[in-house]
């Protein structure tokens, strides 16, 4: 209870979910707008008004690419899930708090309470923000079922991952996303508060492991020879293909070893090492 309070009960996770929250709120008015746009000019064209092209799916913030408020969440989701309690061991070790938390409830206690209030603060900060668009956007925009014919308007396409129930329960496909954002989210932040077993410097530990995302992202074209598939969390984390499909399996594997990692870490931290 200490620690979930100390991570939503600071100004780092209001600031960051604010942010989050600014670039939900941008992406929603943009594809408003677009949307209403677009049922204008079918109405004064008088031609097809291609209902199914244009719905609730490919009109909120994962489902669609082109909006700033989209470019900024989904680039910047790895700081903002870490930023509000990642960091957090890190000064807690320099003030010497962690000391005497460990002799009140035991060190390994600490490290896993920890864990698990950084992980609920860094999935929340990306989860929040993304249900809060997609409700604003269904206000607007009708969540027509979508039709495989209109598929580039969609960007889900034959192999990606869930693509059978994007086009028969689109719903469902939402809300696996938004819990595998959710989960991801949850681990970049879990990994950004591991990364302070082996680096004292708070600025270090916050911008090592964003370093690390962004060099994979750069290769990803090199990685697609290997997986054929998208490698890349600031891509594969929306609920639309950015550039290549989505494998479970890859997507599951990295996963995995942010939990390996994570748990190593910690598992040092709360077993082996003696002295903080």
């Amino acid at each position: 209870k200490m620690e979930l309070k100390k991570a939503f009960k600071n100004r780092f996770f209001l600031t960051a979910f604010c942010v989050g929250m600014l670039f939900s709120i941008l992406s929603a008015v943009y594809n408003i707008q677009r949307y209403d746009y677009a049922q204008e000019m079918y109405l004064m064209t008088g031609g097809n008004p291609m209902v199914q092209a244009s719905t609730l799916y490919n009109h909120w913030i994962g489902g669609e690419g082109v909006s700033l408020g989209s470019t900024l969440f989904f680039t910047l989701l790895p700081m903002l899930a870490a930023f509000p309690y990642g960091w957090s061991w890190c000064m807690e070790k320099k003030a010497g708090y962690v000391r005497m938390a460990v002799t009140r409830g035991g060190k390994r206690n600490y490290v896993l309470a920890k864990a698990c209030a950084v992980f609920l603060s860094g999935g929340l900060t990306v989860l929040i923000p993304l249900a809060v668009n997609f409700a604003a956007v269904a206000c607007f925009v009708p969540a027509v079922l979508p039709v495989v014919t209109y598929m580039p308007y969609y960007g889900v396409y034959h192999g990606t991952l869930w693509s059978g129930l994007f086009y028969t329960h689109p719903l469902i496909y939402v809300l696996l996303y938004l819990a595998l954002d959710f989960v991801f989210a949850g681990l970049l932040a879990v990994a950004v508060m591991s990364v302070s077993v082996y680096v004292k410097n708070r600025v270090a530990v916050m911008i090592l492991p964003y370093i690390a995302l962004l060099c994979l992202h750069q290769v990803r074209w090199m990685l697609y020879q290997v997986f054929y598939s998208e490698v890349s969390p600031l891509y594969f984390l929306h609920a639309s293909i950015m550039s290549s499909n989505v494998k479970g399996i890859v997507v599951f594997a990295e996963a995995v070893l942010l939990l390996l990692f994570a748990g190593f870490s910690l598992r040092k931290a709360g077993v082996t090492d003696e002295v903080w």
